[in-house]
């Protein structure tokens, strides 16, 4: 189990859920909570709650992403308000961690998918613009030649 730092030195890379997704929290004692995950980083998120949970208090968080689901122990923070309350991962296994990581990092960053079709269709556009141009080129060259050629041929038989 990974347990992670108390004290950031950097402020983790979040993102906001808008609606939020599904998730579940389970206290020691066993109770159960269904709340809606609104922000979420590697160090922690934001949660909408039905009620709000004891500030300090450990939960049990668990959430699907499209990495994977995610679980991991996590302390209440003070609440924002009635229905958003903050929480801080204190443990979070590495398997859990790397699938949270991937799942913010795929909504950060460019899909490279996209990016290398739309490099792979610059390149062939470029081939063919390369291409027209030296078969206009080489239209126009032969189009001279055959006008000199029937000139020359006009002047021998004219003369």
């Amino acid at each position: 189990m990974n347990l992670l730092p108390q004290h950031a030195q950097q402020r983790a890379a979040r993102i906001q859920l808008g609606e939020g997704i599904p998730a579940v929290l389970r206290s020691p004692e066993g109770g159960c909570n269904q709340a809606s995950l609104k922000t979420i980083s590697l160090t922690g998120g934001l949660l909408s709650v039905p009620e709000q949970l004891d500030e300090g208090s450990d939960q049990k968080v668990m959430f699907v992403t499209h990495a994977g689901s995610v679980l991991g122990t996590a302390k209440m923070l003070a609440p924002v308000n009635h229905h958003l309350q903050p929480f801080q991962f204190v443990s979070l296994h590495q398997s859990d961690q790397r699938k949270l990581g991937e799942a913010i990092r795929t909504c950060l960053e460019p899909d490279d998918s996209r990016t290398q079709w739309i490099e792979k269709y610059r390149t062939v556009a470029a081939e063919h613009a390369q291409r027209s141009k030296k078969r206009t080129k080489k239209i126009v060259t032969v189009s001279s030649l055959i006008a000199v050629g029937m000139a020359g041929l006009f002047y021998f038989l004219r003369g």
